[in-house]
């Protein structure tokens, strides 16, 4: 019954990753039409999830409901934390690139001015669900104590990804012109 149910908890794992990238995907390209956007978010977002399970190898944790519960929550986080970043970089370069005294921008100034937009709402929720989790780390009650764990470590993981290492990916990698998949680049005025 145990090698049933630890067969069954990987399989569920395996869904849940395999779904929430493939959403991230469909997601990434309807909002940012570009595809080194969508790539990038990609790798964010399946490098805090590969994090998060090292981590939880790192230090013995089972893989059971609570950590599956961490995994959906980690994805939808930082997803939301990265299409933030993302969104507003793509608006930026489209906002540059389609006026009258359109100008080369460089991802730095991209990058810029997506962080100055976009970092303090994620750093804000963020900031909110570790504090919630604090207190649900000191229950007694098991269950409430490892869900605050697990929300801690997933706040914590989507921070360093929006705030670090999907900086670095745009700063890096990302698009320096408007991409020509978006639907407004091709709105007449």
């Amino acid at each position: 019954v145990e090698m049933h149910t630890r067969d069954l908890t990987l399989r569920s794992l395996k869904s849940l990753i395999a779904y929430g990238l493939g959403t991230l995907a469909v997601v990434g390209v309807l909002l940012t039409r570009s595809p080194r956007l969508v790539m990038g978010l990609g790798y964010a977002v399946g490098g805090s999830t590969c994090f998060y399970l090292s981590f939880m190898k790192m230090f013995c944790w089972e893989v059971g409901p609570v950590e599956l519960i961490g995994v959906a929550c980690l994805q939808a986080m930082s997803t939301e934390c990265l299409m933030h970043i993302a969104v507003t970089y793509q608006e930026y370069l489209h906002a540059v690139h389609s006026s009258l005294l359109a100008y080369a921008s460089t991802r730095r100034q991209a990058l810029a001015i997506s962080l100055q937009r976009a970092i303090s709402p994620v750093v804000t929720s963020n900031t909110l669900v570790i504090t919630v989790s604090a207190i649900l780390s000191l229950s007694d009650f098991r269950l409430y104590h490892q869900l605050g764990l697990v929300l801690i470590l997933d706040s914590l993981i989507t921070l360093f990804h929006a705030a670090i290492l999907f900086p670095i990916y745009l700063l890096l990698f990302g698009p320096v012109t408007s991409s020509p998949l978006s639907f407004r680049s091709n709105i007449k005025r």
